[in-house]
């Protein structure tokens, strides 16, 4: 419920909270991050009923250790075999100022936009002050 593609969030850890509900019974419940081969988060059959019972809503931490974007898979299965999947795709957790930075692309692209007016005004003014210097 708190995660989206392509965001952003500057922590050292982002709790995720994932709000799942079955009309009958939960068989599992896995979260894959970033390798989808391994789950990294399971739930036991009485952690899920204990969540279900209560306020429904699953959490997993992500670390902000790492510079690079993350992806995340969740797979509900009910008692009866029917799975969905939820994947969120190219979030970042950071501190990392940089990363941050490049990763705004309205921020990173007025930057850029800036730096290149600035650029343009400081050749503009040497050639006007060079052909005043040449006139007389």
């Amino acid at each position: 419920s708190n995660l989206k593609d392509n965001e952003i969030y500057a922590t050292d850890k982002l709790t995720a909270k994932v709000r799942i509900s079955d009309n009958t019974e939960l068989d599992s419940v896995d979260v894959y991050l970033d390798d989808y081969n391994t789950p990294y988060k399971s739930w036991t059959k009485d952690e899920l009923a204990s969540v279900v019972s209560g306020n429904g809503e699953f959490e997993f931490d992500i670390s902000g250790a790492s510079s690079g974007s993350h992806k995340v898979k969740i797979v509900a299965t009910d008692a009866a075999g029917n799975k969905h999947e939820i994947e969120v795709s190219d979030f970042y957790v950071t501190t990392n100022p940089f990363v941050r930075y490049y990763k705004n692309t309205p921020l990173f692209a007025g930057s850029i936009i800036a730096l290149l007016a600035i650029i343009s005004a400081v050749i503009v003014a040497v050639v006007m002050k060079s052909r005043k210097i040449v006139k007389r």
